[in-house]
């Protein structure tokens, strides 16, 4: 597979299924706990520089039909959805898979919490127009992780980056 075309600028589109940070207005304290929740996710993201990894960020409502990668979308109308469609979109009409980097969980998740008897185990992630979901629970402090067998040389490759990454790096281990 070729590497991704980089934009004019020379950076790869990555599309962020937020807002960007720096265009979102602090909200009042009579705000709504939807507003405050986009604030912190948004927040989220906001330290990071992009363009030192050589990623130019398409936030939500840019285009990200020519996105490489989409981190963290939504298949929620309103909260992402139609980015999302554009950037698998993009990515079926240049014959390209679509990378999506999804975050299952979040560190302060409990795996000792009631759950409902109706509802999954874990954390899951859901993709848009497909049938199921990728769910799992929190690998335990310590845990040994390996590489599935039989993978393709991109997912191994990202695979062995993943599992190497000094314990230092974002997301940490």
């Amino acid at each position: 597979m070729a590497a991704h075309p980089s934009g004019p600028n020379g950076l790869v589109p990555v599309h962020i299924a937020v807002h960007d940070a720096a265009q979102m207005e602090e909200p009042d304290p009579q705000a709504a706990d939807y507003v405050r929740k986009l604030l912190a996710a948004s927040a989220k993201y906001a330290g990071i520089s992009w363009t030192e990894h050589g990623a130019e960020p398409r936030w939500l409502d840019m285009d990200t039909s020519t996105c490489a990668a989409a981190i963290n979308p939504s298949h929620f109308s309103g909260d992402g959805a139609e980015e999302f469609d554009r950037f698998l979109s993009g990515a079926a009409s240049r014959g390209e898979p679509a990378l999506i980097v999804a975050t299952m969980g979040t560190a302060d998740d409990d795996d000792d919490r009631m759950r409902s008897v109706f509802g999954r185990p874990g954390s899951g992630v859901d993709f848009r127009h497909y049938n199921g979901a990728l769910i799992g629970k929190r690998l335990l402090a310590g845990a040994e992780v390996c590489l599935a067998p039989d993978l393709d040389a991109a997912d191994r490759d990202l695979g062995l980056r993943l599992v190497n990454r000094p314990a230092g790096a974002p997301g940490g281990r």
